[in-house]
């Protein structure tokens, strides 16, 4: 769902500011402080009240323990509570609990986080695949303009292609991923083939957008790499789960938080690239950072939590559980 929210971005803010760029919208604030205000101000204004909004009407509905949630069964409770602590609550609902105070962090714990060989593969991995994807994020839309010919207002469509297939690929390559490892239990090599097949994928044809003389070719290239490099992200995802165990979110927030360096470098280091270097270079270095997040796969072993005593998450999938008692 967040690559299709990048995915429709350029066509929701294009609608926007050729709506606040009317005669209609200029009329309303003639004669206001408004009056002079750019459209992109009042889009920027206007995706942040959408943001407000989002959040009030999804507040009601987010709750920390889904005992506290009305609309959640016994049956539920049941499959989300099986393995745990079953405490009850003044309500007459169980509660989630941990098990014993050793699931609590502890300086021992972050010893073997920061020294994980798995974990800083993965931190490198996704810094390598951070930097690759910013393209869609910031380059592509003058890639579009500078080299194909299509204006920024044209290519709203250009650019939401690639991140809308991006989305369906995480969906089919997770999906298919996990069917592949229950049939055959052969969970690392599966893990490791989706992202790395992927990511090589997307080297090869981020080199090949140089020979590219259409913008359709062009626009057909960008949807490959943004699938390819998406194909592994449930493979990436779930083996960082059975990693990190019981602390699978203490993992995940390590590797999300050096991952996320990869958009704060890619910006400085594109533009020295791209003014020192040229197009070309660029895509060479894109192609780069997406072989070395493949080979970040040679030190991962999903089978191996990095922690000794955080036990590995049921392989199998949830057993199906009757809708009512």
């Amino acid at each position: 769902m967040a690559r299709w929210g990048g995915a429709f971005s350029p066509l929701i803010v294009g609608a926007m500011l050729r709506a606040f760029d009317s005669p209609t919208w200029r009329n309303a604030v003639h004669g206001t402080f408004l009056e002079h205000t750019a459209p992109w101000r009042f889009s920027f204004w206007a995706s942040g009240l959408l943001g407000v909004v989002w959040v009030v009407l999804f507040w009601p509905f987010f709750r920390d323990n889904p005992a506290d949630k009305k609309t959640v069964n016994a049956a539920e409770l049941d499959l989300i509570n099986r393995g745990r602590a079953h405490v009850p609550a003044n309500s007459g609902t169980a509660t989630l609990r941990h098990s014993d105070a050793s699931h609590d962090l502890s300086p021992n714990v972050f010893r073997h986080l920061f020294t994980s060989p798995s974990l800083w593969a993965f931190a490198v991995l996704y810094l390598c695949v951070s930097f690759g994807w910013s393209f869609f994020a910031s380059w592509i839309p003058r890639f579009f303009k500078d080299v194909q010919g299509v204006t920024f207002d044209r290519s709203e469509w250009l650019t939401t292609f690639p991140l809308f297939f991006g989305g369906l690929s995480c969906l089919v390559g997770g999906a298919l991923c996990d069917c592949l490892v229950k049939r055959t239990g052969r969970k690392r090599f599966f893990r490791t083939l989706f992202p790395v097949a992927g990511y090589t994928v997307a080297a090869i044809a981020f080199v090949s957008l140089r020979w590219v003389h259409t913008p359709v070719q062009a626009a057909v290239l960008c949807c490959v790499i943004a699938t390819a490099s998406d194909f592994g992200q449930g493979a990436n995802w779930s083996s960082i789960v059975d990693i990190g165990g019981r602390f699978a979110g203490t993992a995940l927030g390590l590797v999300n938080t050096v991952g996320n360096l990869g958009h704060f470098v890619q910006p400085p280091l594109g533009q020295w690239v791209f003014h020192t270097f040229g197009w070309n270079a660029l895509f060479i270095v894109y192609a780069a950072a997406f072989c070395v997040a493949a080979s970040m796969w040679l030190f991962i072993n999903p089978d191996r939590p990095f922690y000794p005593e955080s036990p590995q998450p049921a392989a199998r999938g949830f057993e199906p559980v009757p809708a009512s008692r």
